[in-house]
């Protein structure tokens, strides 16, 4: 009896442990998506095909659609960016005029907000409250009087309050107990008491304040599409340094250990199948030592990684299919490139 009672526990153990060798084989572990980058996918306005990937820098492999593998549905809008706060990635659907939570790590969802939006881009979170810049509905000539900023309680994800702003809020920023508005459409950023919610002043810059970069000298550098590149001091709200760059896309990204400040330039083809893309470079403690470092068609977003030093390109391919990332080095010699999903345009690293 006691021989066929061992045989069979030999049998479980030996089973178990193939089974288990098996699911760890093509199954990555719990937190797959912690260490590495996720690249934002907009998608095609017409198809709302937007979507995440996630590039693992140890492998170098790519994982496609990290959204719909893991909750067995596509995401189904047209994705303008995504942020991760406190464990949790808020990724916003110009669109569809929602947001869609999830759990950073593993990319189940959690939650989804779709009141009270209305053509969303981007967001900011200092600790349990979380500000949204929408655009608001258009206006029959498509401009955006009814802008405004949403303020999210993050505990309950609600809307709680509107703060309106000038017309196409696009980035955001905390800075201490301010919040820093840029509004696209105009040539001011708006600056909010994160304390009261309420607008305090303006800081004038160029035309078309677009994204944020802050660096390790507490100044914020905003991109201005007009043609100019801006340092604010955030506690006295004055304009420290700018930079005359022309064409610039409003694409901005700052590697935090070298100060190196990146930038991306757009021109037209004449017959506006394409676009010509130029990558700047410059440094946040000189300024006015400007670089091109690369160029290429169809550029549509970028970011750095502070660790390596690479900077990630996001190529549109002109949305013909899906895109392509280009890898280079500060000195802009090209490293590789692999696909990513549709339209992407920024990243994540992580």
């Amino acid at each position: 009896m006691m021989k066929h009672v061992l045989m069979m526990l030999t049998v479980i153990l030996v089973v178990v442990h193939f089974y288990g060798c098996n699911q760890d084989d093509n199954v990555m572990p719990s937190g797959k998506y912690e260490n590495g980058v996720m690249i934002i996918n907009e998608g095609n306005f017409s198809d709302a095909d937007g979507s995440v990937s996630f590039y693992d820098i140890d492998t170098e492999e790519i994982h496609l659609k990290i959204f719909e593998k893991e909750n067995g549905r596509p995401f189904g809008g047209l994705l303008q960016s995504v942020t991760v706060h406190n464990g949790k990635a808020y990724l916003i659907d110009n669109l569809g005029s929602k947001i869609e939570v999830v759990e950073a790590g593993t990319f189940k969802w959690i939650a989804t907000l779709s009141e009270d939006l209305s053509l969303p881009r981007f967001f900011a979170a200092i600790d349990n409250k979380a500000y949204v810049s929408n655009w608001g509905p258009y206006a029959p000539d498509f401009t955006s009087p009814d802008s405004y900023i949403a303020v999210i309680d993050l505990d309950n994800m609600m809307v709680i309050k509107k703060i309106g702003v000038n017309s196409a809020p696009e980035g955001i920023i905390v800075v201490g107990e301010k919040l820093f508005v840029s509004s696209q459409a105009t040539s001011e950023i708006s600056v909010i008491d994160t304390g009261t919610d309420t607008i305090t002043g303006t800081v004038p810059v160029g035309f078309g304040p677009a994204q944020f970069v802050a660096d390790s000298q507490g100044r914020i550098w905003v991109a201005c599409t007009g043609g100019a590149l801006y340092a604010i001091n955030p506690v006295t709200e004055e304009i420290v340094a700018s930079v005359e760059i022309e064409n610039l896309t409003g694409r901005i990204s700052i590697n935090q250990n070298t100060q190196s400040i990146y930038l991306l330039t757009s021109t037209w083809a004449p017959d506006y199948s394409y676009t010509e893309n130029t990558v700047v470079a410059l440094n946040a403690a000189n300024p006015d030592e400007v670089s091109n470092i690369f160029a290429t068609r169809n550029l549509y977003g970028l970011g750095v990684d502070s660790a390596s030093g690479e900077i990630y390109l996001a190529n549109s391919n002109a949305f013909l299919g899906n895109g392509t990332i280009i890898k280079i080095n500060p000195d802009g010699s090209e490293i590789g490139n692999f696909a990513a999903g549709r339209g992407p345009n920024g990243f994540i690293f992580r």
